[in-house]
Order: C-alpha cells, then sequence, then structure tokens
C-alpha cells in the first residue's frame, strides 16, 4: 500500500516508517502538519493515511481530512487515526473508517491498514479485529451488510 503519514512526534514516525517499509508498504510522505499533510496526500493519493489526531497546538487529523473533503480531494483512499482519545475522534469525524487507540503494536497497525483499506474499496470484511481499534460509527462509513469482524487479537 501506498501510505502517507501525519503525525507530529519524530521519533514515533521514524519508528513508524521503517516498521511500514518492513511489511512491504511505500511510505510516500510524512508531515508534522495539516498543510504539508494535505499537500502530499494530493500530490501522492496514498492508499490509506495515518493521522494523529492532534498534530501540535491547533491542528488536528479530523481537520486535514474535513479541508480534503471540502476540495472533494479525499477520494477513495482508507482514512486511520490514531489516537490516545479515540472518543474524541467519534465525536469530531465526519470523514474516516476507524481510529486505533495509542499505544498499539505493529501487527494491530498492520491488521488495521487492511480492515481501512477494504473498507475503503467496499470490500466485505471477515477478519480479525484488533482490540485497539475502533470503527467510527458514522452510518455512511459502517461496513457493509454481512460484514463479519471479530475482536480479538
Amino acid at each position: 500500500m501506498k501510505i502517507v503519514i501525519a503525525d507530529d512526534e519524530v521519533m514515533l514516525v521514524d519508528f513508524l516508517e521503517e516498521a511500514l517499509q518492513d511489511l512491504g508498504h511505500e511510505v510516500c510522505g510524512i508531515a508534522a502538519n495539516a498543510t504539508e499533510a494535505a499537500r502530499l496526500i494530493r500530490l501522492h493519493r496514498p492508499d490509506v493515511t495515518i493521522l494523529d489526531m492532534q498534530l501540535g497546538r491547533e491542528e488536528t487529523g479530523v481537520g486535514i481530512i474535513n479541508q480534503l473533503a471540502r476540495t472533494c480531494d479525499l477520494g477513495k483512499m482508507g482514512i486511520l487515526y490514531v489516537s490516545g482519545q479515540c472518543a474524541r475522534v467519534h465525536e469530531e469525524a465526519r470523514h474516516g473508517h476507524a481510529c486505533l487507540k495509542k499505544p498499539y503494536s505493529i501487527a494491530s497497525l498492520e491488521c488495521s491498514l487492511a480492515i481501512v483499506w477494504d473498507l475503503a474499496c467496499g470490500r466485505v470484511l471477515s477478519r480479525e479485529m484488533p482490540r485497539e481499534l475502533e470503527l467510527l460509527h458514522n452510518p455512511a462509513l459502517t461496513p457493509p451488510p454481512g460484514t463479519q469482524l471479530k475482536v480479538g487479537i
């Protein structure tokens, strides 16, 4: 998968980039702020974007996605928020597929990326869902009928 990461924690991003590359993914962009994240998403059209909920003091992952939605630049991109505050993501996100609660394992991230990509592509899911992953409860984003997700990893 082509992935853009939007997170302002430098050490975490370095580790995440290396782990994703080891898993065979292409990290096509890393941004620490909303402006750069939006630019990279528009430029690379990633399969999935991983967004920290809080970027600095004023910017949020939700804000980035809302900006892209206003300009019709979301496309079929999978949107995975990462946060220690998934409840906040549920409250604020109008676009996106899931929130992965920090801290998370690389195995949980890998599975979460596959689930988010499947949701973005409209595929029926039948895989085990990591305990740290929460699907967003927007009716427009809920999995299609027949989706079978098991919580457990």
